[in-house]
């Protein structure tokens, strides 16, 4: 018995999705992968194409997916099902079946190579463009955290500015003795109006009047 090969991709997949690849003519391996391939980042499957001596070129993604790679009829088809429950098929572009037998080697290797090459570039733009949106919601929301935050330091400062000028507006123990000096006067005033008129528009001026009245009656009776 030979032993185990490990496949190109050899981050940790969904362990329920199995080990699901082909290996084309060429020798190019096609390769399922299940996960996420950042922490945070979409979970979903992935079709790989790893072609010898050369770098894994992902070929397709779909989030929230899993899937298994068939072939059938000498094509090599991706069929998942996506996150709703809705199930799909893919032609995967570039493989070339064991079976074939081109009328001309390399342009027909070369030929399904680019397409599948198309396939990959399409796949990562749009993981690209996946990115670039992320980021740039992400941009946005920092700026307008940073508008926030200006706001409320606007709010903050023009806060400061009203206590500081109650502050300077606070009378001193000295100008309030002042203030209760002259207006006891004022109270004296009043009432000296009233002795002179013999009564007061002012209620409490009044009722002192009449207590002073009734008080001066009584010394005279004794």
């Amino acid at each position: 018995m030979s032993l185990p090969i490990r496949l190109p991709i050899k981050a940790p997949s969904y362990s329920a999705g199995g080990a699901n690849f082909y290996i084309d003519k060429t020798g190019a391996i096609y390769q399922t992968w299940v996960g996420r391939t950042v922490a945070g980042g979409d979970w979903g499957s992935h079709v790989y194409r790893t072609a010898p001596g050369a770098p894994s070129t992902l070929l397709f993604f779909q989030p929230g997916s899993n899937g298994y790679l068939e072939v059938m009829n000498s094509q090599l088809w991706f069929g998942f099902c996506d996150a709703k429950g809705g199930q799909w098929r893919l032609l995967i572009d570039g493989y070339i079946d064991p079976s074939d037998t081109p009328s001309s080697t390399v342009i027909n290797v070369d030929e399904a190579q680019v397409a599948g090459l198309k396939q990959g570039l399409g796949t990562a733009q749009a993981t690209a463009d996946r990115a670039i949106g992320a980021a740039n919601q992400a941009t946005a929301i920092a700026r307008q955290a940073e508008s926030d935050v200006d706001t409320l330091q606007a709010q903050v400062k023009a806060l400061q500015a009203q206590v500081t000028a109650m502050q300077s507006q606070a009378l001193t123990k000295a100008q309030v003795e002042d203030i209760v000096w002259a207006k006891i006067w004022d109270v004296n005033y009043l009432i000296r109006l009233g002795f002179i008129k013999g009564s007061s528009d002012i209620q409490q001026v009044q009722d002192y009047l009449v207590d002073l009245a009734s008080y001066i009656k009584r010394i005279v009776k004794l």
